[in-house]
């Protein structure tokens, strides 16, 4: 029978076509997460990506969509041509799907240049014109440059920012949480000015509540 991976992979699939506004779009978000700590996944994902993103709405599920397409689009037949016209439809997307996007086109670009080529200048280009956007504007002028410098090293930057996770070690992201949770308990300190917490860098017996006696 089935395994649990392809069962609730099935589940976040069926969910994301759903005409359910916020119920498609948290299933979209959480498939995000499956594909990335179980890539094996993505050849089941992958094909539904187009139709998922006919159905969800709300800049969250519809960035996590356009981000596998950029990450998997290489076994999506039609995943430049559902690109092209987020591009084309760039003023209406958002900041939030438009930074995904802007990634997706990178991404992609080097997995299937030829199809990609034209839609990525136009999207960089809209990009590094965006007032409404600094961090867009930012990434679009770093991808531009980055570019310009060579395919072959752009890419190896680009790749090597892979967002797949080691399932047992967890996500980066609730690190980062766990960190913030730490550091606002150490509010006062220099804790905050580190971006670390008190037992990286104070000894046991000087830290408050530490047991160093007078």
């Amino acid at each position: 029978g089935k395994g649990v991976g392809e069962i609730v992979t099935g589940k976040l699939v069926e969910l994301c076509g759903m005409d359910a506004g916020h119920v498609s779009a948290e299933a979209a978000k959480a498939l995000k997460d499956v594909v990335r700590a179980h890539p094996g996944t993505r050849f089941a994902v992958a094909p539904v990506l187009p139709s998922c993103l006919r159905s969800v709405q709300g800049s969250g599920g519809r960035s996590a969509l356009v981000w596998m397409l950029g990450e998997h689009g290489d076994i999506v037949v039609e995943a430049p041509y559902v690109l092209e016209r987020l591009v084309d439809g760039y003023d209406s997307n958002g900041p939030a799907v438009n930074l995904a996007l802007l990634a997706a086109c990178v991404k992609l670009f080097f997995k299937r240049p030829p199809e990609m080529q034209g839609m990525l200048g136009r999207m960089l280009e809209k990009a590094t014109n965006d007032v409404s956007s600094q961090d867009l504007h930012d990434k679009a002028l770093f991808y531009y440059r980055l570019l310009q410098a060579g395919p072959e090293k752009a890419e190896q930057v680009v790749t090597s920012n892979d967002q797949n996770i080691d399932a047992e070690r967890g996500f980066a992201e609730d690190d980062v949480k766990e960190t913030v949770k730490a550091l606002t308990r150490e509010f006062n300190t220099l804790s905050v000015v580190y971006g670390s917490k008190s037992e990286h860098f104070i000894g046991e017996q000087f830290r408050i509540g530490g047991g160093g006696g007078g």
